[in-house]
């Protein structure tokens, strides 16, 4: 694992950390599962580029890429 895939672990850990704290807080809030629910998309995201940066061949870096860029329309979406 190089120094970019566990930054985007660990940054895919941040977020999961972030959204469930967000959620705890009030989970029947509307902000809060807003918030929740735009923390798993970008964990999801941060997850498929540590996948993208581990990938020592780059031979399915395409199926990881596709599947980051899917995550990120739906961020955008």
């Amino acid at each position: 694992m190089n120094a970019l895939s566990f930054l985007a672990a660990l940054a895919c850990a941040l977020y999961i950390e972030t959204g469930y704290r967000a959620l705890a807080l009030d989970h029947r809030g509307r902000r809060n599962r807003s918030v929740f629910a735009f923390c798993v998309v970008l964990a999801l995201w941060a997850l498929a580029q540590a996948f993208i940066y581990a990938d020592p061949a780059r031979a399915q870096g395409g199926l990881w890429l596709f599947l980051a860029n899917l995550v990120w329309f739906l961020f955008v979406g």
